[in-house]
Parts: C-alpha cells; structure tokens; sequence
C-alpha cells in the first residue's frame, strides 16, 4: 500500500491504492486547512482575504467578508 510520503500529503488521509485508506496524514496548523494551498493533501492559508467593515467603508451594520 501507498504511504502519505509516496503521495506527498502532509495532512488529511490518500486512498492506499489497494481500496482503503491509508493512516491519517497529519493535521494542519491553526489558520490553515488541508488543501487550502489548492494542493490535495497540503496545508494552506484561505485564498483570499477577509474584507473589514474599515475596507468596505461600513461605519454600522451587517457586511459580508468578500
């Protein structure tokens, strides 16, 4: 069976290549998710950034984040 390091993954679990799963990959920091990069089984930051009620020019009131 594939192992995390035959793939590459650093978080989150890859098929074995066998039918199953392999053991879980590993989890990622605080602030970033699995895949977040836009790489399967790497770690990453949100692709974008949230927008503040400051960047909108909102002074009061609801505001989606963009």
């Amino acid at each position: 069976p594939r192992t995390c390091a035959d793939v590459g993954a650093k978080c989150g679990q890859v098929a074995d290549g066998c039918g199953g799963l392999t053991a879980s990959c590993g989890t990622c920091p605080v602030g970033e998710t699995c895949g977040g990069s836009g790489t399967p089984g790497v770690c990453g930051g949100p692709k974008c950034t949230p927008k503040t009620c400051t960047d909108l020019g909102y002074s009061c009131g609801l505001a989606g984040d963009g």
